[in-house]
């Protein structure tokens, strides 16, 4: 698995998401409110106007795929030009044009979008930094690896990240993440946490085997060739 494939490209797009937005309505709303917003004595701030002017037309012709100009426009909105419309409210018109139902509460404002997207960073941060540890070799006294997060959702993230190499079939329909992080927290204190520290606990210290190759007619194997599709499961 690369990062790439996972968690990377979700957390990017959502991020993407929000930095569309944040571009959109200053390119639609804000260059508009800007010459009776940027004034001093009543008299408009030729130089802020202009200024402000560039960088929407810089954000519009950049990448927002990229984290590097997401982490830029953010930095923007919250302490830079864009701060003049800090608080401003974003409407569900621009909403609708770049996210779907996935997002069930957007940021109603600038600054809440701006901080979403730093969010989105420093969970990437963490679960890209969980990929590129080498999964320890079990040892009788290694438990697993302790992590910390901030809500249900990032520590899904570090689950999968750190049970990569165990997880493939995930792709063919039955989970492995799961069902390892599950047993995890039933070893853990606090059984549903949003928040806090757990260890994700190794295979051998679970008591699971991890096999890679089977035969030509097990179903792992006709799974993976597609020969057969899982449609549901049930029982868990």
């Amino acid at each position: 698995m690369s990062i790439a494939q996972f968690p990377e490209s979700e957390l990017l797009q959502e991020a993407e998401i929000y930095a569309r937005v944040i571009v959109a309505w200053h390119h639609e709303i804000g260059l508009q409110m800007a010459p009776g917003r940027m004034v001093n004595d009543g008299e408009p701030r030729q130089d802020s106007l202009d200024e402000y002017r560039r960088v929407v037309s810089h954000f519009l012709n950049s990448d927002l795929r990229s984290k590097e100009v997401q982490a830029e426009l953010a930095n923007v909105q919250l302490s830079g030009m864009f701060e003049w419309f800090y608080h401003e409210v974003i409407p569900e018109s621009v909403w609708g044009r770049f996210a779907d139902q996935s997002l069930r509460q957007p940021p109603q404002r600038l600054y809440e979008a701006a901080r979403h997207i730093r969010q989105l960073h420093e969970r990437l941060s963490a679960v890209t930094q969980a990929v590129e540890d080498p999964v320890p070799e079990p040892q009788e006294n290694n438990r697993g690896n302790s992590v910390q997060f901030s809500s249900r959702r990032e520590l899904e993230d570090l689950a999968r990240a750190y049970y990569a190499p165990y997880i493939q079939e995930e792709r063919v329909g039955i989970g492995g993440a799961n069902f390892l992080l599950s047993s995890s927290l039933e070893r853990s204190a606090n059984r549903s946490p949003d928040t806090g520290e757990i260890t994700l606990l190794t295979l051998d210290y679970l008591g699971f085997e991890s096999v890679r190759e089977f035969g030509k007619d097990h179903l792992l194997t006709r799974l993976r060739a597609g020969e057969i599709h899982i449609e549901s499961v049930e029982g868990f």
